[in-house]
């Protein structure tokens, strides 16, 4: 699932690539009608790079056709939900084009974990945060997990580039359910755990980069709030046996978010000062340089 990842779209691709499985597994590729040049270098690895069990499946989509049309009446979760559809294999890897997996055995210990516990609907692990140059392994000591540990919050959140689930555990109404909470990586995840547990390998899967283009980061506070609430209402609607603790999440969850966009927006101004400093003393250096020459001209006089 792809939109204008042109710094990234390769690194994806590659470490899809590089995965060693024995089975035959299908890349199924959405490009939203990207804008810079993501879907010519998806093109182009394509042509380059080729598997006996890799079968390529790049969506053909054209401004106007039945794509275009779902994806101006549902928005961006059209991509997902038409990747999913064209999807004919029994389990289902996420990953977004600006993310990109690490372990070349990822998908193998995935499908092997889930065909020998058929009682388990996905199977995920933990990841590692890059935003710009830095990288910060993010650890999570969970094993089992069960819908009641997801309603508090989005615990897996970034580690979603790890998932893997059946496919068959998806309920026929999930697009809806997508778009009455606008929380695709969270609501998937509750309804699979609604079909049977899920489970967290202490691996370090994938990277989950963060940038200004990302869909939470891109957003304003109010609307990460606001997105929020929606998916608290969607859960206590649906799920009322679960109302009374609702009201009790929703309150610590906003107050994680303004916490975490308050530190990232420090970090950020603490950054922006160490460039300002930097460049105030090479002013006052060459101020200094240039006094120290008058000096010398007026000395010579």
């Amino acid at each position: 699932m792809t939109y204008n990842h042109e710094p990234f779209i390769e690194d994806a691709l590659n470490s899809i690539f590089m995965q060693e499985a024995n089975f035959v597994f299908e890349i199924v590729i959405g490009d939203d009608f990207s804008t810079d040049n993501t879907l010519q270098i998806i093109k182009e690895f394509i042509r380059k790079n080729n598997k006996s069990n890799i079968l390529w499946n790049l969506l053909d989509r054209k401004k106007g056709d039945e794509y275009d049309i779902e994806r101006q009446r549902v928005g961006r979760l059209a991509n997902f939900f038409n990747i999913v559809e064209n999807c004919k294999g029994k389990y289902i890897a996420l990953l977004d084009g600006d993310d990109y997996w690490t372990d070349p055995l990822k998908l193998q210990k995935q499908v092997d974990f889930l065909e020998r516990n058929p009682e388990y609907t996905f199977v995920a692990g933990n990841t590692v945060v890059k935003k710009g140059d830095v990288e910060t392994p993010l650890i999570k000591n969970y094993n089992t997990i069960q819908f009641e540990d997801l309603l508090e919050g989005n615990k897996l959140g970034v580690n979603t580039c790890t998932l893997c689930f059946r496919k068959d555990s998806l309920p026929s109404n999930y697009l809806e359910v997508l778009i009455k909470t606008s929380y695709g990586d969270w609501a998937i995840t509750l309804l699979l755990l609604k079909q049977g547990n899920g489970y967290f390998l202490q691996d370090i899967l994938g990277v989950y980069r963060q940038h200004d283009k990302g869909v939470w980061s891109s957003m304003s506070e109010a609307e990460q709030i606001n997105g929020i609430f929606k998916m608290y209402n969607y859960i206590e609607a649906t799920y009322p046996d679960y109302g009374k603790k609702i009201n009790e999440y929703q309150i610590n969850t906003i107050k994680k978010i303004q916490q975490s966009n308050y530190n990232r927006a420090m970090q950020d101004f603490k950054q922006s000062r160490k460039v300002f400093d930097l460049a105030l003393f090479k002013l006052k250096l060459k101020e200094k340089k240039q006094i120290f020459i008058k000096n010398l001209f007026n000395n010579g006089k």
